[in-house]
């Protein structure tokens, strides 16, 4: 089965941001609040909790700490109109905006000075200041529905800490997070050479476990 095709041509791509398509959310929070459900499959409330986008944001539209991997992703959307195309200048503005989480002593500034009770909020209440401080790494996600240029792609050859989600890269990386459609044929494994147990499950039914190669 074919993957869903993504809309992100605007207007068609304010179609697919569903619940998170309320009046008071500007649409790049809309758009971000998307990007986090489908592709980092946060649920709805920690996907609230990741977001400051709006006025005196210092340049940034969310916030996310994964303490599995010691790293804090820092994120800007930005929804294009029309057929342009992304270039280096907003990856700048962006690769500035970073430059607050270069040490401990910056964050607990940017969270003192801004004006965004939201940044605020989320600064203190993920402890920003001190996992920066314990060395997490810090990555900026910048997300458009515009495709990149070649100034963008001569930027981000030299600046691997920004990770770009442009329109060609989500509609790459795109998985639907909708259930998978049941298997309607039936599919045998080779399982000759690997362990297998045995357990019954009924009087006519029985039930293998057994490790299987993924690209099988």
């Amino acid at each position: 089965m074919a993957a869903p095709k993504l809309q992100l041509d605007y207007p068609d791509t304010l179609k697919m941001f569903g619940s998170h398509a309320v009046q008071q959310r500007t649409e790049s929070r809309q758009f971000l609040a998307w990007f986090l459900e489908n592709y980092y499959r946060l649920e709805e409330t920690e996907v609230e909790d990741c977001i400051c986008d709006g006025s005196y944001d210092k340049g940034l539209d969310g916030i996310y700490a994964n303490e599995q991997l010691s790293q804090i992703d820092v994120f800007q959307s930005r929804i294009v109109k029309g057929k342009k195309t992304l270039g280096d200048a907003a990856l700048h503005e962006f690769q500035g905006a970073l430059a607050q989480f270069k040490n401990a002593k910056s964050v607990k500034n940017m969270a003192a000075t801004t004006k965004n009770k939201e940044l605020a909020g989320l600064l203190q209440e993920q402890e920003i200041a001190k996992k920066v401080d314990e060395g997490y790494a810090v990555r900026g996600v910048f997300i458009t529905n515009a495709p990149r240029d070649k100034n963008a792609i001569d930027f981000l050859a030299t600046n691997p800490d920004i990770i770009l989600y442009d329109q060609t890269e989500l509609k790459k990386s795109f998985v639907p997070i909708d259930k998978t459609e049941p298997i309607a044929t039936e599919i045998s494994f080779d399982v000759s050479g690997v362990p297998v147990m045995d357990y019954p499950i009924g009087k006519d039914l029985k039930m293998a476990i057994a490790p299987l190669n993924a690209a099988s």
